[in-house]
């Protein structure tokens, strides 16, 4: 009960103290089912407070469309000036450097009666820590999910706690991967890869 309190409690304005961290790294692997639930919970929870600021760049119209447009005379609706921000004429970025040019809009009414002088928007990629540049409380959960006895054990419960002949979706579980990966990009991919070969051969859990 009492790690249940503190997983709602985790907070970026609030520091954390690094043998909490510890703590829920360690539960990841408890013999508890309950304990190591609620400890993929704090680490997703980790992974979000500690994740790299977004890049952000300011362009105006002229400079996404690569042509002049004059914004003062847009009228309501579907123009020119607007299909990029549509389905109907989306191109799919064909490599990672494009992908990271494109500008995805997060504000759903941009465009449609008319255009700001400037429009700032997130790029599609993230600053990644790396061995050499990251904080002690970081650095708990990268020197962890780097050790591959560790994975071996994590993967390990995590297996026994799907139940036989069912797979359930778990989106704690999601989110805590997701986060590790978010933040340390393919450092971490090395350390699952045996065990997810071993996986994707077996067909019984062991």
């Amino acid at each position: 009960m009492a790690m249940a309190f503190i997983w709602l409690l985790l907070q970026k304005s609030v520091s954390i103290p690094l043998s909490c961290i510890r703590t829920f790294v360690d539960f990841l692997v408890h013999d508890n089912i309950e304990l190591r639930k609620i400890a993929e919970k704090g680490i997703a929870a980790f992974c979000r407070i500690q994740k790299p600021p977004r890049i952000y760049v300011e362009k105006t119209l002229d400079e996404i469309l690569q042509r002049p447009v004059n914004i003062d005379q847009c009228h309501p609706g579907d123009r020119d000036d607007n299909l990029w921000i549509t389905i109907n004429d989306y191109k799919p970025p064909k490599t990672q450097k494009e992908w990271e040019e494109t500008c995805f809009l997060d504000k759903s009414f941009h465009g449609y009666y008319k255009w700001p002088k400037i429009i700032r928007y997130p790029m599609n990629k993230r600053e990644r820590y790396t061995k050499e540049h990251m904080s002690e409380n970081v650095a708990i959960l990268y020197e962890k999910f780097i050790d591959k006895n560790f994975i071996n054990k994590f993967i390990q419960f995590m297996v026994l706690d799907e139940e036989e002949e069912e797979i359930n979706f778990d989106i704690h579980r999601f989110r805590m991967f997701k986060g590790l990966f978010r933040n340390f990009g393919l450092a971490l991919v090395d350390s699952f890869m045996d065990d997810l070969y071993t996986l994707i051969r077996d067909k019984t859990k062991t």
